[in-house]
């Protein structure tokens, strides 16, 4: 296969950063994404003013351009923090996976999972969702994921050999995609999932973050044909390296007494009402640097 040039610069790139991040220790390791997300802030100044159009746009005048600044610079620099630990992943061992997060083996999932069906973990972009992932399933969740590709194929393969190295299974994006993630559900696995991401095909429209948004009916529709509840769950960073979890709401279940649609719907709505409430409550844990913004016309 013949690769561009920007793809093979970003793929050496990325192993030398890596390479050198697996080796420091893990203090410093994160002093390296910190000195990135500063320089970042810098390079970026001018998209900057647009992410704090975006976040007052959700709170409006209850935040000052001081609280603003703040938010969007720990946000920035958990991501970059984030960064740095899931490239340290292929070299941490089982044991070190499992003292990431401070409040160790979960049990919030054991009555969910008891009767031997699955459940949906709805995420959102918080913390370091990619690390609550692997230590759950380090913990023996039997936890999968649906798998996208990367535009750049090198870094794709190098990602794939990252998430290989973890307890996690992934299943790729294909035309047996569907059936498939139904039958791991029925059959006691569970599905993490990201529904805070601006869908193109057939969305259901909510209220979220002071606007509406297009999110996709996976989350809602696995749930409905695999008879699973769905879980939303609250991650976050508490100072540099410190990580929690919990299950952050009730579980949301299918009615079949209802329409499929109007189901499917209504629970897309419920979860995404649970996460605006928990983002507007911590935002300095969210992701607010998606290239695509979740709102529409924004």
């Amino acid at each position: 296969m013949h690769y561009r040039t920007k793809h093979i610069v970003e793929y050496i790139l990325l192993r030398m950063i890596a390479g050198l991040v697996s080796i420091m220790p893990y203090r410093i390791a994160l002093s390296i994404g910190w000195l990135v997300a500063k320089l970042a802030s810098v390079v970026m100044r001018k998209r900057m003013y647009g992410f704090e159009e975006r976040v007052r746009s959700v709170f409006g005048n209850t935040h000052s351009d001081k609280e603003i600044k703040k938010i969007l610079w720990l946000a920035l620099r958990n991501f970059c923090f984030g960064a740095v630990e899931l490239l340290r992943v292929p070299l941490m061992s089982d044991k070190r996976i499992k003292k990431t997060f401070a409040d160790g083996k979960p049990t919030d999932l054991d009555p969910y999972l008891a009767d031997g069906t699955g459940a949906i973990l709805a995420l959102t972009h918080m913390g370091n969702w990619e690390l609550a992932g692997i230590s759950l399933a380090n913990f023996g969740v039997p936890l999968f994921v649906i798998m996208r590709s990367q535009k750049n194929p090198l870094v794709d393969k190098f990602l794939n050999r990252t998430r290989e190295a973890t307890a996690i299974d992934a299943v790729k994006m294909g035309s047996r995609t569907i059936a498939g993630v139904v039958e791991k559900l029925k059959n006691g696995k569970v599905l993490a999932i990201l529904p805070d991401i601006r869908a193109k095909k057939n969305p259901i429209t909510v209220d979220f973050l002071g606007g509406q948004a297009d999110i996709a009916r996976g989350m809602a529709f696995f749930a409905r044909s695999a008879g699973v509840p769905i879980l939303p769950v609250h991650i976050w960073r508490e100072g540099w390296g410190n990580h929690h979890w919990r299950l952050s709401s009730d579980a949301v279940y299918p009615n079949n007494e209802l329409d499929r649609d109007e189901d499917i719907e209504r629970m897309t709505k419920l979860v995404m009402a649970h996460f605006d409430d928990l983002i507007r409550k911590h935002p300095d844990q969210y992701f607010w640097f998606n290239k695509k913004w979740i709102l529409n016309n924004k």
